[in-house]
C-alpha cells in the first residue's frame, strides 16, 4: 500500500485543524454536536490553550436522530459515548474518507439563532437551579416551565433584578 493512502490528521502539513477527527456531544436533550480536529479543538481552531466547547455551540451540528446509533460512520463506540471518532492514526485515508461522507449524509442542520438561546439558557439554568426552585415557588407550577425557564434566565443575568425577585419572594 503506497503511503499517500494513508491520512495523518496531526501531520501540520496536511490539512489536520479543518478535518473533523471527532464529534463531542454538548449538553443538550437535542442531538447538538460539536465536531473538533486532532487536537480536540472545534475546527479551525488552533491555539494549544483549554476552550471551553460550550463555547463554540454555534459551529455545532443538530442531527435530526443519535449519531451514536448509526452504522458504519464511526469507530466502534458504547452506546452511550460523548465523543465518537472518524480516524485513528494508520488508518488508510479512503477509510477516513468513506467515514466523512457517510456521516455527511445523515440529516444535519447548522446550530441557529434558537439552538444557541435554548442551549445557553439551560446551561445557566443547569448553573443556578437555586433560581429555578425560587421562580417556581413564587410564579407556582401553573405557569408554563418556559415561562419560569425564562424568568430565572432573566434573573442569573441582572443581579439589581434578582434582588429586587428575591426580597419580593421573601416577604411574600
Amino acid at each position: 500500500m503506497d503511503h499517500h493512502d494513508y491520512v495523518s490528521l496531526h501531520n501540520p502539513g496536511l490539512p489536520g485543524l479543518q478535518l473533523p477527527y471527532c464529534l463531542v456531544k454538548l449538553d443538550s436533550p437535542r442531538h447538538i454536536w460539536l465536531p473538533l480536529n486532532r487536537q480536540y479543538k472545534p475546527l479551525g481552531v488552533t491555539s494549544r490553550e483549554w476552550v471551553d466547547y460550550d463555547e463554540f455551540v454555534s459551529r455545532a451540528v443538530a442531527f435530526a436522530s443519535d449519531p451514536r446509533k448509526w452504522h458504519d460512520v464511526f469507530l466502534p463506540h458504547d452506546p452511550g459515548a460523548s465523543i465518537l471518532y472518524l480516524h485513528r492514526d494508520g488508518q488508510p485515508a479512503s477509510e477516513y474518507f468513506a467515514r466523512l461522507t457517510r456521516l455527511l449524509w445523515y440529516r444535519q442542520r447548522s446550530i441557529g439563532e434558537f439552538d444557541i438561546f435554548q442551549f445557553q439558557r439551560a446551561r445557566v439554568l443547569r448553573a443556578t437551579p437555586d433560581l429555578m426552585a425560587v421562580v417556581t415557588e413564587v410564579f407556582g407550577p401553573s405557569k408554563s416551565y418556559q415561562n419560569r425557564a425564562y424568568w430565572a434566565t432573566e434573573l442569573a443575568h441582572d443581579t439589581e433584578k434578582r434582588a429586587a425577585f428575591l426580597k419580593v419572594a421573601k416577604s411574600g
